[in-house]
């Protein structure tokens, strides 16, 4: 009883531990986006030319937008997917507007898109670029990658390392199965997490 009391409490503690990891994780990604988004509202910012790009990097999808800079440098800025970027044609007008790093693109007429994360070099992965599509295939392709299932079905495989944690924990900490299935759990929701947070790209 005592050592289960004892695991119990371990489990408690670590559960705490994970979800002030994901409130301030959390809090950095989305405090940053308001910030940026609340000045390109405003009108600020530097005029850009964008094209929606899609990197695929073993099973991780992420969305970017691939910017031309005023001074003709490309840059590659992490979004969070939103159903009317499968509309964007390459070449697009905007405004970015950066705050703590984070960058906001409001894409005329009127599309507003939120930084998942900061600046970077040509991302790794492979390259794909959004396709042009037709009225028809618009609608399909909105109503398919814009749902909630869709988005669960393409952060999943983040968890496939999951069991591999429980199976640690137990060796380590001890405990039964109760213990590698608690661990297991957390750490697939954190691994969801960070995926759905860092910008996955259903599309």
């Amino acid at each position: 009883m005592i050592v289960a009391a004892s695991l119990v409490g371990v489990l408690g503690a670590v559960s705490v531990l994970v979800v002030a990891i994901v409130v301030v994780g959390t809090a950095g990604r989305v405090i940053p986006a308001w910030g940026a988004s609340r000045r390109v509202r405003r009108g600020e910012g530097d005029p850009v030319t964008v094209c929606r790009v899609r990197v695929q990097r073993r099973m991780r999808s992420r969305g970017f937008l691939e910017t031309t800079e005023p001074d003709g440098r490309t840059t590659w800025w992490p979004i969070v997917f939103h159903p009317d970027l499968l509309a964007l044609t390459p070449g697009a007008t905007a405004r970015r507007a950066t705050w703590a790093g984070a960058g906001a693109f409001l894409i005329e007429p009127d599309l507003l898109v939120l930084p998942s994360g900061r600046r970077s070099r040509r991302p790794p992965g492979t390259l794909v670029d959004a396709p042009r599509l037709n009225a028809d295939d618009l609608r399909a392709r909105t109503a398919r990658f814009g749902s909630l299932r869709r988005r669960i079905v393409l952060d999943a495989p983040a968890a496939v390392g999951a069991p591999v944690v429980g199976v640690l924990w137990v060796l380590v900490a001890g405990g039964g199965i109760g213990a590698f299935v608690a661990a297991t759990i957390l750490a697939a929701l954190v691994a969801v997490w960070a995926s759905a947070i860092g910008g996955s790209d259903p599309s």
